[in-house]
């Protein structure tokens, strides 16, 4: 599907701009533009039935505003036919091309978060802060190689286009911060979406200077068209339809999303002082102060936002990350483990669980103290994480445990575990210490046999019981759970061989502590 209208794209173009003026020249263009606003309104349908809860609703408004959107374009047609339409300011194409941005506004109000109940409502607000400063400067500014007063430019069908193009702007705006939000693997529609208003806020631009409002749009603009509505389409494709209706798991906005919003308003400041200065001294020293005071005041509220941001990063990062490694904490790697188990039922997303255990950890805390053993704990994780794929989750999880999360095949989780038995042949340094660490590894993977779903409980006991056989090994050791093991979920595992390892060490380090311990000799020894 992609392959065919991406060609149907470059033949659209190809007939578009080879075209000789004909009888169909006329029909060509419009046509092109019903059939692509069919395409992609056929695509957004298909997106929202895919979809759940607040993201279907998204999607089902954008539905809307694509019919209304594509009617304009069937307008078109008809005037282009033949068709004769009453003679009012706001014709119906008009009327179609305007409801596009404004359902687009209202799905901001739809787009879900997990970590914020309101962005959908700040989304909005950005679109209409956008949208609003850049109207200001379409509507003033005279289109090019024109000069005319403000009341001579100011009619109905080109505040219309203005209005759309400006609010074409404004949805690339709150298109970039939805991207910007989602996290890692659902990017790439909003970021399609994205670029299609960017492509059509470009041909909207160029329709309100370089066409009279009252003209149908030339071939580039029609190009514009039609390329955002492919775009578009291919966002509906590529819409990754969440298990929750959520852009990921308390992720805060980057800084550039902060921004973004408030430069149009400072051109349309810097636009609106110049047009409307005024002629008398007097009024122009009062109209500057208060220029300068409201550009005081926006960068007044854009510092304080940007200081709300770092603290909600830092608070953010407190809640998630382990404090002594920084890895991941308890809270997260749950989270996650139970978002991936829901793709792997919905999606057959593979899942792969590896817990992690440092031998002897006790004793080198009893021995050495505490703060070689964070230290220890410290060079565990990062040896661990240094080992593993971005695109996996590393966790500490209580004491000397840590947790890896694989969202991959169960071989590739094996290759992990041993990659990261590997990294620990070489001794870790640890101050002026050079520590031989060993770990017991346990691996468990979510099956597609399985009749019942797996909860993150079920998963990580059975990695643990693996871990759990691992750990009767004297060394570095890798096991992947089998079904043999349920039996050893609920009891307590064996450690006879460790524990009269770890009672030898604790009376050797009293005997040494008390002076009790004596050096003999054996007879005839050399």
């Amino acid at each position: 599907m992609v392959v065919l209208a991406t060609i149907g794209l470059f033949v659209f173009a190809a007939m578009l701009f080879s075209s000789d003026g004909g009888p169909g020249r006329a029909v060509l263009a419009p046509a092109g533009s019903v059939i692509a606003g069919v395409f992609a309104t056929t695509c957004s349908v298909r997106a929202a039935r895919r979809s759940r809860g607040r993201q279907r609703l998204a999607w089902t408004v954008m539905s809307t505003g694509l019919v209304g959107w594509t009617a304009g374009e069937a307008v078109w047609s008809y005037v282009a036919v033949g068709g004769i339409l009453p003679a009012t300011d706001l014709s119906a194409a008009n009327l179609g091309y305007l409801i596009l941005p404004l359902c687009a506004l209202a799905a901001a109000l739809a787009i879900p978060s997990r970590d914020d109940s309101r962005f959908g409502i700040g989304l909005l607000l950005d679109g209409i802060l956008v949208s609003a400063s850049l109207l200001v400067v379409l509507v003033i500014l005279p289109p090019l190689g024109r000069t005319a007063h403000l009341p001579q430019t100011v009619n109905v069908p080109r505040i219309v286009l203005a209005t759309a193009a400006a609010v074409y702007v404004g949805l690339v705006a709150t298109a970039f911060i939805v991207a910007r939000k989602a996290e890692a693997g659902r990017k790439l529609s909003p970021t399609l979406m994205m670029v299609g208003w960017a492509v059509i806020a470009a041909a909207g631009v160029v329709h309100v200077y370089k066409d009279s409002a009252d003209r149908a749009p030339n071939d580039l603009v029609v190009l514009g068209w039609a390329g955002g509505m492919y775009f578009f389409a291919l966002s509906g494709i590529t819409s990754r339809p969440g298990p929750e209706p959520d852009l990921g798991f308390s992720r805060p906005s980057s800084r550039a999303s902060l921004w973004l919003p408030y430069l149009p308003v400072l051109l349309a400041i810097v636009v609106g002082a110049v047009h409307f200065w005024p002629k008398y001294r007097g009024e122009a020293f009062i109209f500057s102060v208060c220029v300068v005071l409201f550009i005081t005041t926006l960068a007044r509220h854009i510092l304080l936002l940007d200081r709300k941001q770092r603290l909600l990063v830092a608070v953010s990062d407190a809640a998630l990350r382990d404090p002594l490694t920084g890895l991941a904490n308890h809270r997260l790697f749950d989270d996650r483990l139970a978002h991936a188990l829901r793709l792997h039922v919905l999606h057959s997303v593979p899942v792969s669980v590896l817990t992690v255990s440092v031998d002897d950890f006790k004793l080198v805390n009893d021995t050495l103290g505490y703060e070689v053993g964070d230290e220890l704990l410290r060079g565990v994780g990062g040896r661990i994480q240094a080992n593993v794929d971005d695109n996996h989750t590393v966790a500490r999880m209580s004491g000397d445990e840590f947790a890896i999360l694989v969202e991959d095949r169960p071989d590739v989780a094996v290759q992990v575990a041993k990659g990261i038995a590997r990294s620990f042949e070489e001794p870790v340094d640890i101050d002026d210490h050079r520590l031989d660490v060993s770990l017991s590894i346990g691996v468990a993977s979510a099956g597609s046999e399985l009749v019942t779903a797996l909860t993150p409980g079920d998963l990580l006991k059975q990695a643990d019981a693996a871990r759990s056989f691992a750990r009767r090994a004297s060394s570095t050791n890798v096991r992947t759970f089998t079904p043999e093991m349920d039996a050893q979920l609920g009891e307590a595992p064996a450690y006879d061989g460790a524990i009269a390892r770890l009672q030898l060490l604790g009376e050797l380090r009293r005997a040494i502590e008390n002076g009790s311990l004596t050096l003999g000799g054996v007879p005839g020894a050399v």
